[in-house]
């Protein structure tokens, strides 16, 4: 038996899927039809609908679960977050540029945050500079990454909020945590940025948080030279 899978075959089927959730006919949670039912509609061998299958799943697409079927799946997060990293595992100079995409995913946030937010979400970020500011320097970075993270899940954007926490990670992953061996000196500074962020989506002022967000990496492009 000749198992080869032309790249016609499988292809055919990827697309099948694909086509099929970006027009509608495919929704999140749906089952897809059994493999033998895709083979003959789409007049393919049921191996290249196996082996379509493992490429949905790996990125994302699809979720299989062994003995019910192949379903739609909603994981974004997931599969982006390891096509990113295949690309940047064959490409090593990608990863310098994830910080500067943060930043950029970063401006975007603080824009849609700008008039929308209430008094309980500016209560909540500023609980969190405030463990900043008594926490141990060693859990610098766990806050940080909080406040930044809440201010994206704050955005009320959710395909927004899934891709900054992707290379949010991302950047920790590859570059390493950029606050570990903060000194007291450095703390105060990275604490009067968070404020200074906040501060300008109270206002309303886009120009005063996006300022604040530029010192940010500054101070977080200084610590990272000085471990290099």
């Amino acid at each position: 038996m000749n198992c080869a899978v032309s790249d016609k075959s499988y292809s055919r089927v990827v697309d099948y899927i694909t086509n099929g959730i970006i027009y509608g006919v495919f929704k999140t949670g749906d089952k897809l039809p059994p493999e033998r039912l895709l083979a003959e509609k789409l007049k393919v061998g049921r191996y290249s609908v196996r082996e379509a299958m493992r490429i949905l799943e790996g990125i994302g697409i699809i979720k299989c679960r062994v003995g019910d079927g192949n379903y739609i799946s909603s994981d974004f997060k997931s599969g982006f977050s390891r096509l990113v990293t295949v690309f940047i595992k064959l490409d090593k100079n990608k990863a310098a540029g994830l910080s500067g995409l943060r930043r950029g995913l970063e401006f975007e946030i603080i824009f849609s945050l700008i008039n929308t937010l209430n008094e309980n979400d500016f209560k909540r970020l500023r609980e969190i500079i405030n463990c900043m500011k008594v926490c141990d320097n060693d859990k610098i970075p766990f806050y940080d990454g909080l406040f930044h993270k809440t201010l994206a899940s704050l955005s009320g954007n959710p395909l927004l909020n899934d891709i900054f926490a992707v290379i949010n990670d991302m950047v920790d992953n590859f570059l390493g945590s950029v606050w570990d061996g903060i000194s007291q000196s450095g703390k105060e500074v990275l604490i009067k940025a968070h404020e200074e962020i906040l501060s300008g989506i109270e206002q309303g002022d886009m120009s005063v948080s996006l300022n604040a967000i530029i010192k940010h990496y500054i101070i977080a492009e200084r610590m990272m030279n000085n471990k290099e």
